[in-house]
């Protein structure tokens, strides 16, 4: 394969491990001693679960960037299938990893500006920043994919669907 479709499949990655970091560590804001995160939170050194009982915001800021963080996965494994298969399924899989890319991103933004939106803190932790800058990574590896597919002048597969 050549450079660009390496550098696609870092940012994939990339985006992948930030996203999974945000979703899954807890300093998505702090307050004195005290931080929280999507599943927990801590006072001190003591630190609970959050469950089912909580805010409707949290409850779909989870969800969106479960989902994100699942599809991104999905375009992973795509982008990382197309090291094996014959050209013309290299654009098939190639469409559909940059469509799966962008909801990403999509359900990534969604989940993040809920949370941004419902919480008014001035100490956001490194979590929440985290999460951030993983959404314009799923962005860019889908644009990465676009470019490419610009590069090469035979587009013999225009309609294709997921495997």
């Amino acid at each position: 394969m050549n450079g660009l479709h390496c550098l696609t499949l870092l940012c994939a990655l990339i985006s992948l491990v930030l996203h999974l970091f945000a979703l899954a560590s807890d300093h998505w804001q702090y307050a004195y001693d005290a931080h929280s995160g999507l599943w927990q939170e801590c006072i001190g050194t003591k630190c609970s679960m959050r469950g089912a009982d909580v805010k409707g915001y949290l409850h779909t800021t989870r969800a969106f960037m479960v989902i994100g963080m699942f599809l991104g996965s999905l375009s992973y494994f795509l982008l990382c299938a197309m090291f094996f298969y014959t050209q013309s399924a290299y654009y098939c899989l190639a469409k559909n990893a940059a469509s799966l890319s962008y909801a990403a991103g999509i359900c990534s933004i969604i989940g993040m500006a809920t949370y941004t939106a419902s919480v008014t803190s001035d100490s956001y932790g490194w979590s929440f920043d985290v999460g951030w800058a993983s959404f314009p990574l799923f962005f860019i590896t889908e644009q990465q994919r676009c470019a490419r597919w610009h590069t090469i002048a035979e587009m013999r597969l225009t309609e294709c669907s997921l495997p």
